[in-house]
């Protein structure tokens, strides 16, 4: 999935995609991986073992069934696996509402 434009201070190398992009009603929490791995969820660094407690706050903070959306932005150049296990953690704090970021791109290879 596709998101609008987003202004978020972590500089993170998108990968491409044909899928349209959606609708926001309310600011997505934003969770972030550069091309080194470092994670931060909105700006604020957050480091592996932080990661499981500040996404059940996240859970627990919120008013919607299956939490907040989450914009996850994965650099391209990181390994699946990486990006698989945040995902796993998303999903283990009970956030359902998540799509992965990319750009529009005009042809996939």
């Amino acid at each position: 999935v596709t998101a609008p434009l987003l202004e978020a201070g972590v500089p993170v190398a998108l990968p491409d995609s044909k899928a349209g992009a959606l609708d926001q009603e309310q600011k997505p929490v934003q969770i972030s991986l550069d091309a080194n791995g470092a994670m931060f969820i909105d700006e604020q660094p957050v480091n592996a073992f932080d990661l499981s407690a500040r996404l059940a706050q996240i859970a627990g903070s919120a008013t919607e069934e299956g939490g907040p959306r989450i914009f996850l932005r994965a650099d391209r150049g990181l390994d699946y696996g990486r990006v698989m296990q945040v995902m796993g953690e998303i999903n283990a704090a009970g956030l359902k509402k998540v799509a992965l970021v990319s750009t529009q791109g005009s042809e996939a290879n």
